[in-house]
C-alpha cells in the first residue's frame, strides 16, 4: 500500500505484503508464516503476482493477492463440490497498492509488469465475480495503442480546422491557448504512444528469449 515505511523490507507494517524467498513464507506486520502454502524460491524462478482490488463502499468485501511460482499459484487449497479453491496469500482492504521487492545484502529482479508473460496468469471462470485480469502496464495508465491513436486524430482535427480557419479569407482572431494546449497533449501523446511501442517489443522480445530457454532446459510447461 502506498503507505508503506520504504525504509523497511516489504512486510514489514499492516501496509504492505510479501512472499519470502526462504521457505516460502509469507510476511506481513512482521510476522512470518511459514506453513501458508507457499514454495521457496531461487535465482531463475519466476515470481508472478495478481491482486485484486475493492473499492470502497462495498461494506466488509476484501481484495485478494495472490503469488505464482514459475506459472503454479501458492498456497493452501480443498475441494468443494469438486471444484478447487483456495490459494490466497492475503485477504487486503481497500485502498493504493503499488508492486516492490527488498533485498538483504543486496540482489536484483527483472520486473515484468506485461502484457506478455512468460506464464501468462489463468483467467476466471465467465461466472466469477472477478474480472478478468489484466497487466499491471494497463494499471498504470499506459494507454491501448488504438485508443491512444483515436485520440491523436481527434487532436489533429483541431489543428487541421484551425489551420484551414488562419489560411481562409475570412480569418478571425481566435484564442490561442486552447490550441497551444492541444499541441501539447498531442506532443504528450505520441510520446506515449512510442513509449508503449517500445515497451510492447521489448517486453514481447524478453519473454520469447526467456521462454525459449526454459525450454531448451527442459524446465518449461504452459499452465
Amino acid at each position: 500500500m502506498r503507505t508503506g515505511d520504504l525504509q523497511a523490507p516489504v512486510g514489514f507494517d499492516k501496509w504492505s505484503y510479501s512472499y519470502r524467498d526462504i521457505n516460502g513464507s509469507r510476511v506481513h506486520c512482521s510476522l512470518r508464516e511459514d506453513e501458508w502454502g507457499g514454495e521457496g524460491y531461487k535465482a531463475g524462478d519466476i515470481i508472478g503476482c495478481g491482486i485484486e482490488v475493492v473499492g470502497k463502499g462495498k461494506g466488509d468485501e476484501k481484495g485478494e493477492i495472490t503469488f505464482y511460482k514459475n506459472g503454479v499459484q501458492q498456497g493452501m487449497f480443498t475441494e468443494v463440490r469438486g471444484k478447487t479453491v483456495g490459494g490466497v496469500a492475503y485477504e487486503i482492504p481497500p485502498g493504493i497498492y503499488y508492486p516492490a521487492a527488498s533485498f538483504f545484502n543486496g540482489g536484483r529482479i527483472h520486473a515484468n509488469f506485461g502484457p506478455n508473460f512468460v506464464y501468462p496468469p489463468p483467467q476466471p471462470s465467465s461466472k466469477s465475480h472477478v474480472q478478468p485480469y489484466k497487466p499491471w502496464c494497463s494499471a498504470l495508465e499506459l494507454l491501448p495503442i488504438s485508443t491512444s491513436e483515436e485520440t491523436v486524430r481527434e487532436k489533429e482535427k483541431i489543428f487541421k480546422a484551425f489551420r484551414e480557419n488562419q489560411r481562409g479569407n475570412n480569418r478571425t482572431e481566435k484564442d490561442p491557448m486552447p490550441v497551444l494546449e492541444a499541441v501539447v497533449e498531442l506532443a504528450g501523446l505520441r510520446i506515449d504512444m512510442k513509449r508503449y511501442e517500445r515497451h510492447v517489443e521489448e517486453n514481447r522480445v524478453w519473454v520469447e528469449g526467456v521462454v525459449k530457454g526454459r525450454k531448451e532446459e527442459g524446465i518449461y510447461q504452459q499452465r
